[in-house]
């Protein structure tokens, strides 16, 4: 599994200037366990999703430590890896994702992170267009995952309704522990949290934290974050819980609440 967290606000801000280097601390201690990569995508100013990754623990990480006190910017995802048994360890395989996209309704590029294990592959691939697969670069079920989301997205008119099939035809396809994910694209940041506490792998998780799949977030009017748990986030946190996603626009920061299982 993997840990992450995100954030919009309305003027740029580095991570540490938003969160405080405490709370940052706070939550890098999770790569110690989320040990296999870290990965930050981000908006540079010039309308571009970049994304910077290697396959090392955060904690410890000098380049890391430098993109968080430098970065500044008003649309940021952050991913800490735990990898899936059997999948490697290269940056190919690290998280955030990137699409070069097309000239679709989710703008010019995306970045995708998720938490969780979803098997088979050929389940999520029978999800893709055929010529989106000849663009993969790793071997992960996540990015499977991601070009899946962007093309329902893109697919249909109703977010909610895209969603809502797309997590449907996965349970139908595979057996997954977590579908949690964030989508970073240029006007909006989606998150979801879908997870299966049937699973063994995920009752096992849930056994040592029963929050450990909900999502936390925190808005006001100058800033949104949304964080996976583990870590002591204080004060002011809101809860997503199984089946709910979260759309949030840039620049106003308006949100909005989905039933999406």
């Amino acid at each position: 599994m993997c840990r992450f967290l995100a954030y919009l606000t309305r003027k740029p801000a580095s991570p540490v200037e938003l969160l405080s280097d405490g709370a940052l601390k706070e939550f890098v201690s999770l790569s110690q366990e989320n040990k296999d990569g870290w990965g930050i995508g981000w908006e540079d100013g010039a309308e571009t999703l970049r994304v910077a990754k290697a396959p090392e623990p955060a904690q410890g990480s000098a380049e890391f430590d430098r993109l968080v006190h430098t970065v500044r910017t008003d649309a940021l995802i952050m991913h800490l890896r735990w990898a899936t048994r059997g999948f490697g360890l290269d940056l190919e395989d690290t998280h955030p994702f990137l699409s070069e996209g097309r000239e679709g309704r989710l703008g010019r590029v995306a970045a995708f992170a998720h938490n969780g294990a979803v098997k088979p592959i050929a389940g999520l691939e029978g999800l893709v267009p055929e010529e989106e697969l000849e663009g993969l670069e790793g071997s992960t079920d996540s990015e499977r995952y991601f070009l899946a989301m962007v093309s329902a997205l893109e697919r249909e008119g109703d977010e909610e309704g895209a969603l809502r099939k797309l997590l449907r035809a996965v349970g139908e396809r595979c057996s997954y522990t977590s579908l949690n994910c964030l989508l970073l694209t240029p006007e909006r940041l989606y998150v979801v949290c879908s997870y299966d506490p049937t699973h063994p792998d995920a009752r096992y998780l849930l056994n040592r934290d029963p929050d450990y799949f909900r999502l936390w977030y925190r808005s006001d009017a100058a800033s949104f974050v949304v964080a996976s748990t583990g870590w002591r986030a204080h004060g002011g946190w809101e809860t997503l819980n199984g089946g709910q996603a979260l759309v949030v626009e840039r620049g106003t920061l308006e949100k909005r609440i989905l039933r999406v299982a």
